[in-house]
């Protein structure tokens, strides 16, 4: 028994370093181990059809009272938003949708050709309830077929033959076409969404990250037009296009082989057809002289004293999750209940729906008690988003061309995610985020050897993945 504590006190110098500095004391880590996890806090809205399930918890019901700041004063919050699943009497939900194209010099050949298979798909998919409008871009953009309901398939597909390549890449240009050609049928009870293709930088019109993604975010949450970013090989910006997606609603896909973009927008078709809500939305006053910290997993905004999460459109049976870190002030000594309330659209009607939930949060002078009460859940989800950042941060490093640097702090990330498997070792996101932080690892150490196209797949391939684990993506 003597050696098992010994263990845990290892163990433990690892794993705080990562969530909770100065926070315990070394004799503190056997209450967290034999902490089982505390019930979700359950919202469901008020309806005959099945309703969207809201679930929150908090990292530790309990907050010490008349602590430090720097050691007591954060507060986690753990929310997630579940669709019904589907049934075999689930609807299909209708799609409004503009496909943008990438017709640069760089697509010429197969990379347009898979281009205008995967567009082919998209329209055999569609019925005449849906519409979709198709785009092409390079210097200029092309309107190769408007936003229309789909009734002649022959014909939108001779027109999706008729592009070819040609110029630079206006990608601005072409996400604003896109943007106006769904706004043209834009209704509630469809899924509303741009899907962009590209294969190299933006070069032409507005080439500003932060422009883009701004004009992403705000048609997102003004127009409820979400956007969908499809990179494929070695030349585009994957941070762009990530932080596009992510900010417009929508998903991030990278393409490394053109024989595989059939196979994505399969994937992202099937997706928005089996849409349920829409416009979901979690608000959470923050209460006075508390600070948001850090949100991990989705878009958000603040205004004032309330914090906005947007989920935005959800398939049947998929969860979205968000970790929010708050800070509280040292005066704190109330006990508080903290509301969330959600709203959303239920499809097929498109009706608005509200769900409420109410996290308690008590003040304690008892140290034990406060130590005994953390939340294994919401812990793991900390060493998660935050193993997460870090091997984002360490990839960047790599994309300065300072491999020896990225692997030190890839290496150090490996160690701390190590000892985390031994506390929480039935967690497949922890063990897929090891796997990936071993596998970039390994990579790192030929990188040097690598030409420059398989060093920019190497970095593609490592952001990818861990997007997908951030978004828990299969």
């Amino acid at each position: 028994m003597f050696l098992q504590l010994k263990i845990c006190r290892r163990i433990y110098c690892l794993s705080a370093a990562i969530c909770f500095p100065m926070l315990f004391t070394r004799s503190c880590l056997i209450l967290l181990l034999f902490n089982m996890a505390a019930p979700w806090h359950v919202g469901k809205a008020q309806t005959n059809s099945p309703a969207l399930a809201l679930k929150a918890r908090t990292g530790n019901p309990y907050y010490l009272k008349q602590s430090p700041a720097s050691e007591f004063a954060h507060v986690y919050l753990l929310i997630q938003v579940t669709a019904p699943a589907a049934t075999a009497q689930s609807f299909r939900t209708p799609v409004n949708i503009a496909m943008v194209l990438d017709r640069s010099k760089s697509m010429r050949g197969a990379k347009l050709q898979f281009a205008k298979e995967a567009a082919h798909y998209v329209i055999d998919r569609l019925n005449k309830n849906d519409r979709i409008a198709i785009i092409a871009y390079d210097d200029v953009v092309q309107l190769v077929s408007p936003a229309k309901p789909v009734k002649n398939k022959q014909k939108l597909k001779k027109r999706v033959n008729s592009i070819e390549f040609n110029g630079n890449t206006n990608l601005s240009d072409g996400l604003f076409a896109g943007y106006e050609q769904v706004q043209t049928f834009y209704a509630d009870g469809y899924v509303n969404r741009l899907l962009l293709l590209s294969d190299g930088l933006a070069n032409k019109g507005i080439t500003n990250r932060f422009l883009l993604m701004d004009t992403a975010r705000r048609v997102n949450q003004n127009s409820h037009v979400t956007l969908s970013t499809f990179g494929l090989g070695a030349g585009f910006d994957e941070d762009l296009l990530e932080w596009l997606a992510d900010w417009g609603g929508g998903n991030y896909y990278f393409i490394e082989k053109a024989r595989k973009i059939p196979t994505v927008f399969k994937q992202e078709l099937q997706e928005m057809q089996q849409v349920c809500i829409q416009q979901c939305r979690v608000e959470m006053p923050v209460p006075q002289n508390w600070q948001v910290v850090k949100v991990f997993g989705s878009p958000y905004t603040q205004k004032d004293n309330t914090l906005y999460l947007d989920f935005d459109d959800v398939f049947a049976g998929q969860t979205k999750t968000a970790l929010i870190q708050l800070q509280m002030p040292p005066t704190e000594t109330s006990t508080l209940q903290l509301p969330l309330y959600c709203t959303y659209l239920q499809l097929p009607e498109a009706q608005l729906q509200q769900a409420a939930i109410q996290l308690p949060l008590q003040a304690t002078a008892n140290t034990t008690q406060y130590l005994a009460a953390f939340d294994s859940t919401v812990l793991s989800h900390i060493v998660l988003f935050e193993t997460n950042q870090k091997l984002y941060n360490a990839i960047a490093i790599a994309d300065g061309g300072n491999y020896d640097a990225s692997g030190i702090a890839a290496t150090q990330l490996l160690n701390q995610l190590q000892a985390q498997l031994l506390l929480y070792p039935t967690d497949a996101m922890l063990k897929k985020q090891f796997d990936l932080v071993h596998n970039y690892i390994g990579q790192l150490a030929l990188a040097a050897q690598y030409n420059e196209y398989q060093q920019k797949m190497m970095q593609k391939n490592a952001k990818h993945d861990n997007y997908r684990i951030r978004k828990k993506r299969k």
